[in-house]
């Protein structure tokens, strides 16, 4: 194959070879061109940084001279200030510096008292502003109305011949009547009988049993089986009492076993007044304060409705209602503070807990509003405690009945032991020496009966003919 570009007709191309050899030399001289202008420009930029550094280094001087100037002329002032502090006190700058120093010691307490005795007056007033609040709303929030319980139920008969029908032949009904009820069953003048105790539980019961008895053909049997049926009737409303008392306060978490003793606490009074009405009204106090505390309501709540269990079983024991309300409260709760408040709400024990406050504070406010309590009936109710306390506390006592106001004792003693004649006024003695001792008892004339009474009940297998 022929090459073309070196030559034509085998002879060399000259004119295309020099042209190629020129374009190499621009080529070259362009990069050569090119080369320079840039380090042109590298050394104009370098000579641009280096007239900005100085310019920079210019002004940093200027800056430092102007300080200096500064710096000499607060000297200078601060000179000739010291000069005219030495002329007018006679002190050196240390010297006056210090005695400033001893002067600001000397003074700051002083100053520190007045502002803390203003801040604390500030708190104090807020802090009682503000409890004023809560315990208003707290107040506020009480709806329940008062009810003062008597202590007697009054029957209206329909004519005198039920009267003979009650009493029974020989007295025997209206004794057996107030054996098994115990409560004091009075036969009045018009045809009417009143039923009186000062426990609401027994004479609740006593008034159903009579209302039912009073037009029947009655005997001992027949009395007995329809007091057990009214009590089985009460042990089923009370549970639905307790509650019935949960709801309205909103507690749903408390174990089914204490809705009895709570629904008891509404057959039972403190200075007239109704223990779960109290309670509740306490519990509803608690749950607002502990909520403007921040505090927790349903717990403020339970420890104000329970504070005063123990009174659904004091009054049949012998054993005060604080003891009685840990005994049964313990089981149920794990948290200390359940009971430290039981126990000192009524001073027993050291407060440890904010929810212990709570509820001292809520029991006052509810005991001391007006309406809530009749102090006379009290008097008439412990009374009537004392006396049958004093009985149980004898070990061969079994039950105990106290009737006409107190001025009335019928005590049983246990069938099952064997006991002496002579016995019988021991045990008298014993329990008047007592009663003498008790300021609420020691001035009346009391009727103590003692008796060894052996019951028997069955019934009999008809004839099949």
């Amino acid at each position: 194959m022929k090459n073309y570009l070196l030559t034509t007709n085998n002879k060399p191309n000259i004119g295309m070879l020099t042209t190629l050899i020129i374009l190499v030399i621009l080529l070259i001289l362009l990069i050569i061109i090119l080369f320079l202008l840039y380090l042109k420009k590298k050394k104009s930029t370098y000579n641009s940084n280096k007239n900005i550094n100085n310019r920079d280094k210019e002004l940093i001087e200027k800056m430092k001279i102007d300080l200096q100037e500064e710096i000499s002329y607060y000297q200078e002032n601060n000179r000739i200030l010291q000069e005219k502090l030495k002329q007018v006190t006679g002190l050196s700058f240390n010297q006056a510096k210090s005695e400033l120093i001893n002067s600001v010691n000397r003074s700051l307490p002083k100053i520190k008292n007045e502002k803390l005795n203003k801040m604390y007056e500030q708190i104090d007033k807020d802090a009682k502003k503000h409890s004023t609040e809560v315990l208003l709303q707290a107040m506020e929030g009480i709806v329940d109305e008062c009810v003062n319980e008597n202590t007697t139920y009054t029957i209206q008969l329909k004519d005198e011949a039920i009267k003979a029908h009650i009493i029974g032949k020989g007295g025997n009904n209206i004794r057996f009547i107030k054996e098994c009820l115990g409560v004091d069953i009075i036969i009045e003048k018009h045809p009417a009988i009143t039923i009186s105790s000062f426990n609401p539980r027994k004479r609740l019961i006593a008034k159903r049993v009579m209302e039912i008895i009073v037009n029947k053909n009655i005997n001992p049997i027949t009395i007995k089986k329809i007091y057990d049926e009214q009590l089985v009737q009460f042990e089923k409303e009370i549970y639905l009492i307790g509650q019935d008392a949960l709801s309205k306060l909103h507690i749903y978490d408390i174990n089914k076993k204490l809705y009895p003793y709570i629904g008891k606490l509404n057959y039972r009074t403190s200075f007239s007044q109704n223990v779960l009405q109290h309670s509740i009204e306490v519990a509803r106090i608690c749950a607002s304060i502990a909520k403007d505390l921040n505090l927790d309501p349903i717990k403020a709540a339970k420890i104000g409705l329970l504070h005063d269990i123990g009174k659904s079983e004091d009054y049949e024991i012998d054993m005060d209602h604080v003891k009685q309300g840990v005994k049964i409260i313990k089981d149920y709760f794990q948290d200390s503070d359940y009971i430290n408040a039981i126990k000192s709400h009524h001073n027993e024990i050291q407060i440890d807990n904010p929810y212990s406050w709570i509820l001292r504070l809520a029991d006052k406010i509810s005991a001391s509003r007006s309406g809530s309590r009749i102090n006379d009936s009290s008097k008439f109710i412990e009374r009537v405690e004392t006396i049958e306390k004093i009985a149980y506390s004898f070990p061969e006592v079994v039950e105990a009945h106290v009737y006409r106001a107190g001025r009335e004792l019928l005590i049983y003693i246990d069938p099952n032991i064997a006991i002496e004649p002579d016995a019988y006024k021991s045990l008298y003695d014993k329990i008047e020496k007592k009663l003498m001792k008790d300021e609420k008892t020691n001035y009346l004339s009391i009727q103590i009966t003692i008796s060894q009474k052996r019951v028997f009940s069955n019934k009999t297998t008809p004839v099949i003919k």
